[in-house]
């Protein structure tokens, strides 16, 4: 699914099944325009969907998964039926298939190859292979659009990687110049070394699930250890994948943001740290400051820094929070809305990166968590390296 689309509709009137939302699609300049029953809670003389359209500059909002499995590994299906499973039935606008290398024989990731270029429509469809490094005491990690792949027991072509350690993992992913997350930190204890930042692979660790399965970010499991990475000096995205082993879907989605729907620019987008994780599955987030995005690094000097917010979904949004190191909310607001603009302050000297937190209260109860009242995303940070380093973690 994707946002910024232009449409020529006039009045459109529909109610939801439990008769809370309705929706008016207006003609403005070519832009659908969407009214909920929640509302708007915009500054005044602010149009929301002009605001939109001004922060969005021309990029759009790709909705996706990064971390699945097919019988290939000890999944079910084919890469053929993985890829239009997402495509067609769910309508990912990017897949990723990442099974276990230590299962995959080089003629199961030709095939993987073949189907993702097969499936990879430019302007519909990203289809991307990957793998996931899976050892069992140092960690798992995805890593995506390599021509070769290297398992926990050394490359499919013996070399020098033979030996299962993470140390290795990182110089193959540092000499391949590919790009990697870590997958459900925290399961098990101890993986990644604790997180221990690496500076040779600073580049290549581009995210972290905060999200994995039916594990959400309103679980706090793997979330809890999103700003400790980002104490301990990694620059990562936030994302939120479905790690799924048959062809079932839950809301929980990583959003890229990118001008164009195909391979180079989601890559591109996640290599810039431009995505957030998210319960759910259309939750539309903008945050910026000024001409920076999420995942940017802001470039001159202020006491203070103005971030813009833009949210919007079906479904009550009911809190946002900009969050710096250690956890530490910085600014909130309380709301009861479905569209919000906030242009909130925060003073530079409080953290080295800040990061937006949003809350909506799920009133389809359609997440996985049978208990979750709230469903939350989270965005990648904006950094702050005028900041003073506090350091909450060991």
């Amino acid at each position: 699914m994707m946002i910024n689309k232009k449409v020529k509709t006039k009045w459109i009137f529909c109610v939801s099944l439990i008769g809370v939302l309705f929706a008016t699609a207006l003609s403005n300049g070519g832009q659908a325009q969407v009214a909920y029953a929640g509302g708007q809670d915009i500054p005044p003389g602010v149009n929301f969907y002009i605001e939109k359209q001004k922060l969005l500059g021309g990029m759009n909002l790709y909705f996706g998964n990064l971390h699945s499995h097919t019988a290939c590994s000890d999944g079910e299906g084919t890469p053929e039926q993985a890829f239009a499973w997402a495509r067609d039935v769910i309508r990912f606008d990017f897949y990723a298939i990442t099974d276990h290398a230590e299962q995959l024989s080089s003629k199961e990731w030709e095939e993987i190859g073949k189907q993702a270029d097969k499936f990879n429509t430019n302007g519909r469809f990203v289809a991307i292979r990957g793998f996931e490094w899976s050892h069992p005491y140092e960690g798992h990690s995805c890593v995506w659009n390599t021509r070769k792949y290297i398992s926990a027991w050394g490359e499919e072509t013996a070399d020098t990687y033979s030996k299962p350690t993470l140390g290795l993992f990182y110089r193959w992913i540092d000499d391949k110049d590919a790009v990697a997350q870590f997958n459900h930190p925290g399961r098990p204890k101890g993986i990644f070394r604790n997180l221990h930042f690496e500076s040779d692979v600073a580049d290549n660790i581009i995210a972290i699930e905060t999200g994995n399965k039916g594990t959400g970010n309103n679980d706090g499991s793997y979330y809890r250890w999103y700003p400790i990475a980002l104490d301990k000096g990694w620059k990562v995205a936030p994302t939120n994948n479905l790690d799924n082993h048959k062809l079932v879907a839950n809301p929980h989605r990583t959003v890229a943001i990118a001008p164009l729907l195909n391979r180079d620019a989601i890559l591109d987008a996640m290599k810039e740290r431009r995505a957030y994780s998210t319960d759910d599955g259309n939750m539309e987030v903008i945050f910026k400051s000024g001409d920076c995005w999420m995942g940017s690094t802001l470039r001159v000097p202020s006491p203070t820094i103005n971030f813009d917010v833009v949210v919007e979904d079906d479904e009550p949004i009911v809190k946002l929070e900009i969050l710096t190191n250690g956890g530490k909310v910085v600014a909130e607001k309380n709301t009861e809305a479905n569209q919000v603009v906030w242009k909130p302050s925060v003073e530079s000297s409080s953290g080295t990166y800040f990061f937006l937190r949003v809350f909506e209260r799920n009133d389809r109860h359609d997440d996985d968590n049978p208990t979750a009242d709230m469903q939350i995303a989270v965005t990648a940070p904006i950094w702050n390296p005028y900041g003073s380093q506090h350091l909450y973690w060991s």
